[in-house]
């Protein structure tokens, strides 16, 4: 209104009005939105807060002024133990349990009867208010904590895995030197292997936040693998197939009988199958042991443990599932399996995409090569002949010089990764990735879907296309454009 008596007074000109109010909206929009954010920004402030106090928190387990590193392959007793997540709240009520080595115990009972607080007694996550728990008569407090865990197998009924690669996920947690074959021979062991060669990158295919894009067995198979790795010498399983259909759940426990051979192992099942494999049983009622014995005693009993089962067992009969005999460590997945790459020779079979290999004197013609681990390590190969494995080499660079010429001019053939040179741009389309790229062959158009189809390694991105194309970038050969464009996008 002051503008306006201003302009028809001639004291100031209709654009210098116009302009002033122009410049005003102008002012207002940043003000608005600068408004729209303080919740944002208090709510972040809350979330630092909590997540400092979690930061500067100490640890209430911590390890004794000596820890000890006892043979964990050995007995678990608990002695007169009380514990309660609350002090006056007891969850576990005077627990004497004695569990010997390499036995196979089952513990079952309705929820809330302290079954998976035992396991959290055992991996020491917490401390007992009463009583001693003890490992080959070591108290479990005088055992350094990182060596505890280490030893002992822990599988889940919910599995935690990360936005990373397969092998990353079952290496995971393991203080082991892991390598190509250790990762194999383990995911032989869960027998979860073949599903991972068909994925796109095998073993370096990127899963999604808690393997998403897996199912709940292969998932759980991962899971199994991972504890294997470890080569432990406890295993706890708690609820580990709860959550599967029954045949998933049948192929699983072979893997966990095998995982779970010539070890102290604990079951926390509410599965008919495994707790009829068991050696002995353990039945928890309200924080106490009710009833204890073999599955055929507490069967002749009909006490808790028959009321709990008696509908499961009744459907049907229950074989005892045994271990493979012939394993006798990790290693024995891939025994005749893996050859030793200064002992083999390779020439060009009928085309130069597969290759011929004679080892120890036999001569296996027609053979594919294929990498298990394209992007990390591709110079592990293993070889199928009609879409079976006949065998694995962990090292091609140890190969004769003629050998590898040859093998790696077939693994080029048959893993073709077009470089890519130049990126033009890179369009967001929901999770969809458009790529306009120029490659060693020409520009071409890339769609990638998903964060696990593109995998970091060093200063190498691998992009999985959406037919599994694999594609390769190297940063450090990148122009500036380029550089800029990923960095922004990724």
């Amino acid at each position: 209104m002051v503008g306006g008596n201003q302009v028809i007074a001639g004291s100031i000109q209709l654009g210098v009005i116009t302009a002033f109010v122009f410049y005003m909206s102008m002012f207002y929009g940043p003000i608005n939105n600068l408004s729209n954010i303080i919740p944002f920004i208090q709510q972040a402030s809350t979330s630092g807060d909590r997540l400092r106090e979690l930061l500067e928190t100490e640890p209430t387990i911590t390890n004794s002024k000596h820890p000890r590193k006892p043979d964990l392959n050995a007995g678990i007793s608990f002695n007169n133990v009380n514990f309660g997540y609350e002090p006056m709240l007891h969850v576990l009520k005077n627990i004497n349990l004695s569990i010997a080595k390499g036995e196979k115990v089952a513990i079952v009972g309705k929820s809330g009867s302290g079954k998976s607080t035992i396991s959290k007694l055992i991996l020491r996550f917490y401390d007992v208010n009463d009583g001693v728990m003890s490992i080959n008569g070591v108290n479990v407090k005088e055992i350094e904590l990182g060596y505890l865990r280490d030893r002992i197998a822990y599988v889940p009924q919910d599995v935690i895995l990360f936005d990373n690669t397969v092998a990353y996920n079952v290496a995971y947690g393991s203080n082991n030197h892991i390598g190509a074959k250790e990762i194999i021979a383990a995911c032989k062991a869960a027998i979860i292997h073949d599903e991972i060669m068909k994925l796109p990158s095998a073993y370096d295919t990127n899963l999604n936040e808690r393997g998403s894009s897996l199912s709940g067995g292969q998932k759980q198979r991962i899971s199994i693998a991972r504890a294997v790795v470890k080569i432990p010498d406890i295993v706890i399983l708690d609820e580990s197939t709860s959550n599967l259909d029954v045949n998933s759940e049948r192929e699983i426990y072979k893997a966990l009988v095998n995982l779970m051979q010539g070890k102290t192992s604990i079951m926390i099942t509410h599965n008919a199958h495994e707790v009829m494999n068991a050696d002995r049983i353990i039945v928890m009622e309200n924080g106490k042991i009710c009833e204890s014995g073999s599955p055929e005693d507490l069967l002749r009993k009909k006490g808790n443990f028959y009321r709990m089962f008696k509908r499961q067992i009744s459907k049907g009969e229950f074989k005892k599932e045994k271990a493979d005999e012939s394993v006798s460590s990790i290693y024995s997945y891939i025994d005749g399996f893996i050859l030793d790459p200064k002992r083999i020779t390779i020439t060009t079979g009928d085309r130069e995409s597969i290759v011929d290999v004679v080892a120890l004197g036999k001569k296996h013609s027609g053979l594919l090569p294929k990498l298990p681990f394209p992007i990390s390590n591709p110079n592990a190969v293993i070889f199928y002949k009609s879409g079976n494995e006949l065998l694995f080499v962990d090292d091609i660079t140890a190969l004769d010089h003629e050998s590898y010429k040859i093998l790696r001019k077939a693994i080029t053939m048959n893993n073709f990764k077009p470089a890519i040179r130049t990126i033009r741009k890179i369009l967001i389309r929901g999770d969809e990735l458009e790529w306009h790229v120029g490659t060693e062959y020409g520009n071409t158009i890339i769609n990638t879907k998903g964060r696990r189809n593109i995998s970091i390694d060093g200063s190498t991105i691998s992009l999985t296309d959406t037919f599994d194309n694999i594609y390769e970038i190297e940063i450090d050969k990148l122009d500036q454009k380029s550089f800029s464009i990923i960095s922004e996008s990724i």
